[in-house]
Order: C-alpha cells, then structure tokens, then sequence
C-alpha cells in the first residue's frame, strides 16, 4: 500500500539538490538575485514532477531509455490536480520574476 510519502519522494529530491547546486554556486558569490530565480524555479520543477514523477519513475524502472518517454494524457489527471499546478506555476513565475526585478534593479 503505498503512502503519502512513497510520492512525495521525487518533488522532494529534485526541489532540494537544485537548491543544495544553487547554494553552492550562489552562497560563496554572496548574490540572491539568482539564488532566488533558481529557487522559483524549483518550486515549478516541483510541480511538474509531483505530475509526472510517478509515470517517469515507472518508465524508467520498466528499463525504457528518458527519450521515449511520453506524458499520461491530461484527462488522466483529476482537474483539481491541474487546477491546483496551474495556479501554483502562476504563483511561482510571478514570485521569481518579482525577486528578480527587485535583485536586477536594487543591487547593493
């Protein structure tokens, strides 16, 4: 029976060892107008893989090479599931574009 957190596995990972990659190019710079881009963009990437983990993950395990790879249609998905990745993209794409701006204009 798998649990919440057999699927919370990928998200996790890859939100995590992008910011773990980013810390390590942007803490020594001592810069967080990037820092924060990168981690906008790991909210989106999260998103993504919380759709699509599970379906790549299996592909993968099947022992199918990535390229082959295609996305599970969308009407596979509940439509509050989609609802809700939408609107979350939305909210990370205005929030790094935002902590840009304000890095990008007020650099000290």
């Amino acid at each position: 029976m798998p649990t919440v957190y057999s699927k919370l596995w990928q998200p996790i990972a890859a939100a995590y060892g992008l910011q773990a990659l980013a810390g390590c190019v942007f803490v020594p710079l001592q810069t967080e107008k990037y820092f924060d881009l990168i981690g906008a963009t790991g909210h989106i990437l999260s998103a993504g893989i919380s759709l699509l983990g599970t379906s790549i993950y299996q592909h993968i395990a099947v022992g199918l090479p990535l390229v082959e790879y295609r996305p599970p249609p969308l009407q596979s998905f509940a439509p509050r599931q989609l609802a809700i990745t939408v609107a979350f993209s939305l909210w990370a794409a205005r929030l790094a574009a935002f902590l840009f701006g304000v890095g990008y204009f007020f650099q000290t």
